[in-house]
């Protein structure tokens, strides 16, 4: 079996338990409100997470809303496949909501003259 992935931000995880991570899909996607349960075994986390996959796997979008009682209840459901996950999670990466690094400006260093008093012989 060939295990396959991509990148996802560590922001997107909303809960980590024992056994599973709640994901969720970016703002910008056609599927915001979404998020699906992934086995914990299979999300590597570093400073962007891996979520592996085999060929035939189907993720299982489930959007949450408050029900009766303040219990959360399912509102909407959509399965899609692994090719439909990597197109929303690269389309994600490459849009202006992805948070960037900054990169100061480098520095010259100014050259000054040593107090004589202070230096060695």
């Amino acid at each position: 079996m060939i295990w396959n992935g991509f990148a996802i931000h560590n922001n997107l995880i909303k809960v980590s338990t024992v056994k599973a991570v709640l994901i969720a899909l970016p703002s910008n996607s056609r599927y915001a409100g979404f998020s699906f349960w992934h086995p914990r075994k299979l999300v590597k986390n570093g400073s962007m997470s891996m979520v592996l996959y085999n060929d035939d796997f189907i993720f299982r979008l489930k959007k949450y809303g408050q029900g009766r009682f303040n219990q959360k209840e399912v509102l909407e459901e959509v399965e899609l496949s692994a090719k439909d996950m990597i197109d929303i999670y690269s389309m994600f990466h490459s849009s202006e909501d992805v948070p960037m690094l900054h990169v100061p400006e480098r520095l010259e260093a100014e050259k000054t003259e040593a107090i004589s008093e202070l230096c060695d012989e």
